[in-house]
């Protein structure tokens, strides 16, 4: 995981899982806009119709198209974030 990630980089984003690719989901929030979710240890226990909230990273892909892909964060790894930006 990268060290270097602040607050401001993470967006919190909740969305129901409504296809299974190989590499990834395709996810699609309450307001209609869909997002592309990376399989990683954060997203071991998704399927199709997982209802969850999570924090995330993203990444652009694409030379022509470009595409914005999501990376959720496993608990402990927001933790880690938290406490090193934490001002207490």
């Amino acid at each position: 995981m990268e060290l270097n990630i602040t607050m401001d980089d993470l967006y919190l984003l909740r969305c129901v899982i409504i296809k299974d690719n190989n590499n990834y989901f395709e996810g699609k929030d309450y307001n209609g806009k869909k997002y592309i979710i990376s399989k990683n240890e954060a997203t071991k226990k998704y399927k199709v119709g997982t209802d969850s909230t999570f924090y995330a990273t993203k990444r652009e892909e694409g030379l022509i198209f470009k595409k914005t892909i999501l990376e959720p964060l496993t608990t402990k790894e927001y933790e880690m974030i938290l406490a090193k930006h934490s001002k207490i």
